[in-house]
């Protein structure tokens, strides 16, 4: 597996995907990996972690009830949160069910996408979906892209390192972004992607001490530390920000 500034540059030019933490020549890297050690045990308990999801979602006879997103609708949010663990888990044990789960999940996109966990999610499972399927995610995901940076951009430099505007304002349509860029149908996402890059950064520069510690050391500190790195990687791969050069103290 490749973290190399700029190393799926070519993926995202040309389209193709997974490109955002692995790409597709990984894949029967990590199909090896699964079968024995660490790699083996991790899975195994990744796919008990979803199991009991995917059968909900397969058996459920009301599905846009069932993955309503609502705070109020506990197996709702619980589908949405994993939705990119069931597509990792369909991809690497080419598993029908759990492709077919995530595919229904993320045609309730709305849920998905606020929290950033859709778009890793079609990353994945892009080159297993229809034409239409893609295009209906691609839409609606550079719709929402273009509703929030707007409704962001007047206060999210005063707050960049508070939970809900780092993770709704910034992390969510940025990784949306890197998701459906190149995509037919999303159209010229420059200039939301150049101002998502400074709102990355201030978050950056804020979540992390200069000394390299979260600001905030323990709990919310150190969730905030592992979602800005899930999304420093991906741009690291995309060779639009390093921010290991560009922020040491990340």
């Amino acid at each position: 597996m490749n973290f190399a500034f700029g190393c799926a540059k070519k993926s995202y030019e040309r389209g193709i995907h997974p490109r955002m933490l692995i790409g597709p020549g990984d894949i029967p890297v990590l199909k090896k990996r699964i079968r024995s050690g660490y790699g083996k045990r991790i899975m195994s308990a990744m796919r008990r972690f979803v199991g009991p999801t995917i059968s909900t979602i397969l058996q459920s006879r009301d599905l846009p009830t069932l993955l309503k997103h609502d705070r109020k609708n506990a197996f709702g949010m619980t589908a949405h949160h994993q939705v990119r663990h069931i597509a990792l888990v369909g991809v690497l044990d080419e598993d029908a069910d759990a492709i077919e789960a995530a595919r229904r999940v993320l045609s309730a996109q709305g849920g998905s996408l606020g929290y950033g966990f859709g778009s890793q999610a079609f990353d994945l499972m892009q080159p297993h979906l229809s034409a239409e399927a893609r295009h209906a995610f691609v839409a609606t995901g550079a719709a929402f892209i273009r509703k929030q940076l707007p409704e962001s951009r007047s206060h999210y430099l005063r707050h960049a390192g508070g939970n809900i505007p780092l993770v709704c304002d910034m992390e969510a349509p940025l990784a949306c972004l890197l998701a459906i860029k190149g995509e037919p149908g999303a159209g010229d996402l420059e200039s939301e992607q150049a101002e998502l890059l400074t709102f990355f950064e201030a978050a950056l520069n804020v979540v992390f001490n200069p000394d390299g510690y979260p600001e905030e050391d323990m709990g919310y500190g150190t969730f905030i530390a592992a979602r800005m790195a899930e999304l420093a990687e991906p741009l690291r791969r995309a060779g639009l920000y390093d921010a290991y050069r560009q922020c040491p103290r990340y």
